[in-house]
């Protein structure tokens, strides 16, 4: 493959096109045998779209306690979304809005931004390197397992995605002598952009400021950046105070939020209020442990559960090689250095190890890799640029192995998963028949209940004392257990005793049972309570 011609001839351009119909094929069977409906975590994301897509605004019915304790004594949901920033949500409501309520809408959101994202990385690759390269790196990212996984599973990462490879690229034209100022504050917005779709965006706030600067040289460009940067940040602050009361997200409930050290903590009340500051006094062991052993766990966790060995190992030798050609080789990849290195530290201490913060430097790590790749190829096989058909097979074996591994696995468990879906889809029956629109229930599948129930769904408790509290914010109408979550360490034993015992807990009784072959259900209700009749 030539190097030349660059982003704008019609022969990559051409390449580029066929590439995306490729990969939109190998996104269509991974997708026919993947999909079956969303549960758990994408709950979190589609039901304020959802509810956006049906005229009712950026709300949403599903809460964990922690959330619950910042509102007033008697309010009553559905309240503003705030899990994450609103931008992500918002355009898969937009899509509701436009193409209907269907399953597939935020499958299209997702996967027509990871396409524009290789759009953007294509124009990338072709400035730092030229037309193979690019189009390498844009099939190294288009067939990442971690990054079509995350399209199912992490809904606001594709946007996230989109935004900081925007922002990567922006900040590398406009260190073109022909560039103007503003363009760095046009890269400073798209990072903005970025901190309101996801909340680990303020962690590269420190990586973009140093590349700004280390590009640029430039104190003007840098205030032209940070100016961009503040502007959907003063958006983002009005909104979270419209919809918590608060300017800023709660430092110490963001360090303990991903905490492995706090099990319960999602359905906790203790925890929030706390300032960073007052977190480290309490517990000092566990970020002294996290700071020593933290940057080892954090890159084993990363290779390991990116699901990506071969690309993995491709990226750490690219990042430890010197580049000589293109020329601009070797400053895009300290670029990268400069913004990988604080989010890796903030990864690495705070929330150990969670891939899909470094998910978003996906897009650079391709293009290194690519760059790697191209050096190797060049140095020392180049009989294999003769041979494009043994280059691809290559190409396929190593990069899209895993994704087949992953097809195979998704077709044989798909039967079982489908029968799964099937169920809570008729637990969500059954709560609709027994539990009012304007009632509140607390379970510990909240996120089932909200999205096949259509009903208000708070997180379960940790423990009885956290719901005494809790429910003094919000009054539970109904009590639901379920043995979808009842069995996690997250609740206590008593809980547990009132599903499989079906005994009373809390003032609260059975009065309904759900049964199916993959789910049981357990609902109660205070017996002063009127039973309501089956509709």
């Amino acid at each position: 493959m030539s190097r030349r011609g660059g982003a704008g001839s019609p022969a990559a351009w051409t390449a580029l096109a066929a590439l995306a119909l490729t990969a939109a094929a190998l996104w269509a069977v991974d997708a026919r045998f993947r999909f079956v409906g969303f549960d758990a975590d994408p709950i979190w994301y589609l039901e304020p779209a959802r509810n956006f897509g049906r005229g009712l605004g950026l709300v949403t019915r599903l809460m964990l306690p922690a959330q619950v304790a910042f509102f007033p004594e008697g309010f009553k949901p559905p309240v503003l979304f705030l899990h994450h920033g609103p931008l992500g949500p918002l355009l898969i409501g937009l899509a509701y809005k436009a193409l209907g309520l269907a399953d597939w809408v935020p499958l299209f959101v997702a996967f027509s931004m990871t396409l524009g994202t290789g759009v953007l990385l294509f124009l990338l690759g072709s400035a730092v390197g030229g037309r193979r390269e690019a189009l390498t790196a844009v099939a190294l990212f288009w067939s990442a397992f971690m990054i079509i996984e995350g399209n199912y599973h992490a809904l606001t990462d594709p946007p996230f995605i989109f935004f900081i490879t925007a922002a990567a690229l922006i900040l590398w034209k406009g260190r073109a002598a022909w560039a103007k100022p503003y363009w760095y504050g046009v890269a400073g917005l798209a990072l903005g952009l970025a901190c309101c779709t996801r909340l680990a965006g303020q962690s590269y706030w420190p990586g973009f400021i140093w590349g700004a600067w280390w590009l640029s040289r430039d104190w003007r460009r840098v205030a032209f950046f940070l100016a961009g940067l503040a502007l959907p940040m003063i958006g983002l602050s009005f909104y979270n105070h419209a919809a918590a009361g608060i300017w800023f997200y709660s430092p110490g409930f963001y360090v303990l939020n991903w905490s492995p050290s706090f099990p319960g903590f999602r359905s906790s009340t203790t925890y929030m209020g706390l300032t960073s500051f007052q977190a480290f006094l309490a517990y000092p062991l566990d970020f002294i442990q996290k700071a020593l052993t933290g940057p080892l766990y954090a890159i084993n966790r990363f290779v390991e559960t990116s699901g990506d060995p071969y690309l993995m190992a491709v990226v750490v030798l690219s990042l430890l090689t010197r580049f000589t050609q293109p020329p601009s080789a070797e400053i895009f990849k300290s670029l990268v250095w400069i913004l990988a290195l604080p989010v890796f530290a903030f990864n690495a201490v705070i929330s150990y190890g969670a891939v899909h913060y470094l998910d978003p430097l996906a897009p650079l790590f391709c293009l290194v890799a690519s760059l790697f790749v191209w050096k190797f190829i060049d140095e020392n096989v180049p009989w294999v640029k003769s041979r494009p058909a043994l280059g691809l097979a290559l190409f396929a074996f190593l990069f899209l192995s895993r994704e087949a591994l992953e097809i195979k696995d998704h077709w044989k468990s798909r039967p079982r998963r489908e029968a799964l879906y099937r169920d809570q889809q008729a637990l969500g029956e059954f709560v609709r028949r027994h539990v009012g629109e304007d009632e509140i229930i607390y379970t510990d599948a909240n996120r089932t209940v909200v999205w096949q129930g259509d009903r208000t769904a708070i997180a379960l408790t940790a423990t009885m004392e956290d719901a005494e509290k809790t429910f003094k914010h919000l009054p539970p109408d109904a009590l639901l257990l379920t043995s979808l979550r009842i069995h996690s360490d997250d609740y206590d034993q008593a809980w547990r005793d009132a599903f499989y015992k079906e005994q009373p807990v809390m003032g609260f009784a059975p009065i309904e049972r759900f049964s199916s072959p993959n789910v049981r259900a357990l609902l109660l209700r205070r017996p002063e309570a009127k039973r309501r009749p089956r509709g």
